[in-house]
C-alpha cells in the first residue's frame, strides 16, 4: 500500500484497492464513506498555506486512527479527507452522534495543541447500499458534504438520501422479521460489552446490546431499527426478547457450573409505560428464578420520574427477584432526586453525560462530588462509553466505581465473550 508522506494516510489509488478487497469479503451493506471537511480561522494559520493545512490534516489522521468504526482513509485535496466506515462497529450510538463526539475530541486536541486556532468540522456520509460503485459512493458523499457546507445547513452531517424513502426502505426490510408481533432469536444479536471494577480493572459485569439481522446477514444497527419499531408498536416485544435471552443465557452458565456475569441491559420508556409488560415481567421472574440475581435493569431518570408509582411497583418485584435496578443519567442536570436512592441500586452515566462534564473543566470537581454522594450512599457509579485515555483518567478522577467503553473493551458476540473474558468455550448459545 503506498501512502501519502505528508498526512501518513493511503494514497487514493490504494485506498480505493483496500476498499474494494475489503467489502468484498464483507456485507456490503454494513459500510458507508465519510468525506471530512476541514477550515480553520486563526489569524496565524492562512487557509491557501498548503503546509498549515497539510500539518492539520496530519492531525486529523491521528483523529482518524483512534476511532475503530474508520477502517481507511484518504486525502482527497488540500482541506478534504474521505474515510471508509464500517457501521456494524457502532455500538451505542448512531453515526451522526459518533461523528459528533470525533468531533469533540478533535476539538479537545487541537486545542491543546495549537490554542490559537479555532475551526469548522463539516461531513458528507454516503451508506454503500444506495450504490453501484466505490467511486459513485464517494461522489454522493462528497455532493453531500457540499449540502452540509452549505451556509444556510444548521447540521454538521449530511447524509445522502437515495430517490427512494430511507424509512419506507427501512420499514420494508425490518418488519417482515416480526411475525404476530414477535421477533425470532435468530433475528436478534446480542452483544455484551464488559465493565471493569474501577480499583482492580478487573471485568466485573457487562451491558447487553442489541443488534436486528435478517436472513440475508444484513445487520441493522440500534439507530436504524429503534425508530422503526417505536413508530409500529414493536419496543415492548423487543424489551422482552432481549431479557428473556439474557435470563436463558445466565441460566445456561448456572448450569455449566459457571459463576455468572452480572448483566445489565436498557428498558425503553415506552416498554415501562406499557401496563402489559408488568404481567409478562412476573411471569419471566417465575419462570428463571435463579437468573434475577445477576440481571440489572437500565431506566431513564426521565421516566424515574414521570412513572414512579409504576416504577415503584417494578422495582418492588425486581428487588424480590434479587435483581437490580439502575438509572441512567445524561447529565449533572437530570431530573433525578437524591431522595429516591433508596429505591436504586446504581448510577449509569452515559456518553452525553461524560462529554457534557469533561470538556468543562470548570465542573471537574462538582462532577467527583456529585458521582461522590452517590457512593457515599452505597450506589453504584458506573461511566459508560469511555473512549480516550484522558476520559479515563477523567472518570478516575470523579472516582465512579465501574468503568466502561471502547478504551477497555468492545461489545462482542456472546460466544467471543466467554471466551475472552470468562476463560471457557460452552455449548453454542442460541
Amino acid at each position: 500500500m503506498n501512502y501519502d508522506t505528508v498526512t501518513g494516510l493511503p494514497q487514493m489509488e490504494s485506498f480505493l484497492s483496500f476498499a474494494q478487497n475489503y467489502m468484498q469479503r464483507e456485507n456490503f451493506n454494513r459500510f458507508a464513506f465519510l468525506a471530512l471537511h476541514i477550515q480553520t480561522f486563526s489569524n496565524t494559520m492562512s487557509q491557501k498555506n498548503i503546509s498549515d493545512q497539510y500539518a492539520l490534516l496530519s492531525l486529523v489522521h491521528k483523529l482518524v486512527r483512534k476511532q475503530d468504526y474508520i477502517l481507511s482513509a484518504y486525502r482527497h485535496d488540500n482541506q478534504v479527507l474521505v474515510c471508509l466506515l464500517d457501521t456494524s462497529l457502532l455500538t451505542d450510538y448512531s453515526l451522526e452522534q459518533s461523528l459528533f463526539y470525533a468531533k469533540e475530541l478533535f476539538a479537545l486536541e487541537l486545542k491543546s495543541m495549537q490554542p490559537q486556532i479555532s475551526f469548522t468540522l463539516k461531513g458528507g456520509i454516503c451508506f454503500h447500499r444506495d450504490c453501484d460503485s466505490i467511486t459513485l459512493s464517494i461522489q454522493h458523499a462528497l455532493s453531500a458534504l457540499q449540502i452540509a457546507r452549505d451556509t444556510t445547513s444548521h447540521t454538521d452531517f449530511c447524509i445522502y438520501e437515495p430517490k427512494q424513502s430511507s424509512d419506507f426502505s427501512l420499514e420494508a426490510d425490518i418488519l417482515p422479521l416480526f411475525d404476530n408481533s414477535s421477533i425470532s432469536k435468530r433475528h436478534t444479536l446480542i452483544y455484551l460489552q464488559p465493565r471493569f471494577f474501577a480499583n482492580t480493572m478487573q471485568p466485573v459485569s457487562a451491558q447487553a446490546l442489541v443488534r436486528i439481522i435478517d436472513n440475508r446477514g444484513k445487520l441493522f444497527s440500534a439507530s436504524s431499527f429503534l425508530p422503526v419499531l417505536e413508530k409500529n408498536g414493536l419496543l415492548l416485544d423487543l424489551d422482552l426478547t432481549v431479557m428473556e435471552r439474557i435470563l436463558q443465557l445466565i441460566t445456561h452458565w448456572q448450569n455449566a457450573g459457571i459463576t455468572p456475569y452480572s448483566i445489565s441491559m436498557h428498558l425503553s420508556d415506552i416498554t415501562l409505560q406499557n401496563n402489559s409488560f408488568y404481567h409478562i415481567f412476573e411471569q419471566l421472574i417465575e419462570k428463571y428464578p435463579s437468573a434475577f440475581s445477576h440481571l440489572a435493569i437500565e431506566i431513564s431518570s426521565i421516566i424515574f420520574k414521570k412513572e414512579k408509582a409504576h416504577i415503584l411497583s417494578f422495582m418492588q418485584a425486581l428487588h424480590q427477584a434479587a435483581g437490580k435496578l439502575y438509572v441512567e443519567l445524561s447529565d449533572m442536570h437530570a431530573d433525578f432526586s437524591f431522595e429516591n436512592l433508596t429505591m436504586v441500586d446504581g448510577i449509569t452515566c452515559n456518553r452525553s453525560f461524560l462529554l457534557h462534564t469533561f470538556y468543562n473543566k470548570n465542573n471537574h470537581s462538582i462532577t467527583r462530588d456529585f458521582i461522590e454522594s452517590f457512593e457515599n450512599c452505597k450506589v453504584s457509579t458506573i461511566c459508560k462509553s469511555i473512549e480516550t485515555d484522558e476520559e479515563a483518567d477523567f472518570a478516575r478522577f470523579c472516582h465512579f466505581s465501574d468503568l466502561q467503553g471502547f478504551l477497555y473493551g468492545r461489545p462482542l458476540p456472546i460466544d467471543i465473550f466467554q471466551k475472552k473474558y470468562m476463560d471457557f468455550v460452552l455449548t453454542p448459545f442460541l
